[in-house]
């Protein structure tokens, strides 16, 4: 069976807690963009070739153009969703999603 592998991104202190919560089970995790986040990854790309799941921030976009990258550059919306593709994530969750 694989196990996938998961990406946050960005996100707040929940999100080191989570990243604690999913390696607790067994998953690997990577991490991009968190403070609260010991050891993370220098650019997006090196953790999406690895990603078969990805968790953006809450919320996903504070502006509608940019991924909320709390404490990093920001990032356009349609580069970020290319990434994605590039890379074969097929699975991006995030929140307060508008249109």
């Amino acid at each position: 069976m694989n196990v996938p592998t998961f990406s946050l991104i960005g996100g707040d202190y929940r999100y080191k807690l989570m990243k604690e919560l999913f390696e607790t089970d067994g998953y690997k995790v990577y991490s991009y963009c968190n403070r609260f986040i010991e050891q993370q990854a220098a650019c997006l790309d090196e953790i999406l070739e690895k990603t078969d799941i990805a968790i953006g921030p809450i919320p996903c976009s504070r502006n509608g153009r940019s991924i909320a990258l709390n404490d990093c550059s920001e990032i356009d919306i349609g580069v970020f969703f290319s990434k994605l593709k590039e890379h074969n994530v097929t699975r991006f969750f995030c929140g307060v999603v508008n249109n």
